[in-house]
């Protein structure tokens, strides 16, 4: 499921021209990341991916969901808009997870996604890839029309983004 969560999403976020790229999460899911010029704030760069992901989960309710809480996912794959939020962590690429096997946060290339788990990738396996440039050729964007863009998209699916706080969610 998170595999095809990931290609719709990366559908939608061409709409809007983000080039997105695709990296392994080390744990249960993928990133999809892109590389942005500074020529909008934070916050507006965050209601960008929070209103994309939520065109995302409208398109395709019963494979994404925008519920933070577990219980309230039932099976679907959780689009994690609050790791764009500001003051919030992220994991980075070749971040080795504290888990089982030590697997990896990886960069993929989107040819790779159907091929290979969110998981599979272990601190034994990496050397291999480490000379590897997946990301090379994706440019910076400018998002400041992106932002009014996907504004109008939300009102034309009828989407409101309520307030959102996760310790009081």
């Amino acid at each position: 499921m998170a595999r095809q969560a990931a290609h719709r999403l990366r559908n939608v976020l061409e709409g809007f021209a983000i080039d997105t790229m695709i990296m392994t999460s080390g744990s249960n899911g993928y990133h999809l990341r892109a590389r942005i010029e500074p020529a909008i704030p934070a916050h507006e760069a965050a209601v960008i991916a929070r209103g994309t992901a939520a065109l995302g989960a409208a398109a395709h309710p019963d494979l994404m969901t925008l519920a933070f809480r577990k219980n309230e996912r039932e099976g679907r794959v959780f689009v994690d808009w609050l790791r764009n939020a500001p003051y919030s962590t992220s994991v980075v690429p070749w971040s080795l997870r504290a888990r089982v096997g030590a697997p990896i946060a990886v960069p993929i290339d989107w040819d790779e996604l159907d091929v290979t788990d969110p998981n599979e990738i272990h601190m034994v396996d990496v050397t291999s890839r480490l000379d590897l440039v997946p990301w090379d050729g994706h440019g910076s964007l400018d998002l400041r029309e992106t932002a009014a863009n996907v504004g109008a998209a939300l009102d034309d699916a009828g989407i409101a983004l309520e307030p959102f706080d996760r310790f009081r969610s």
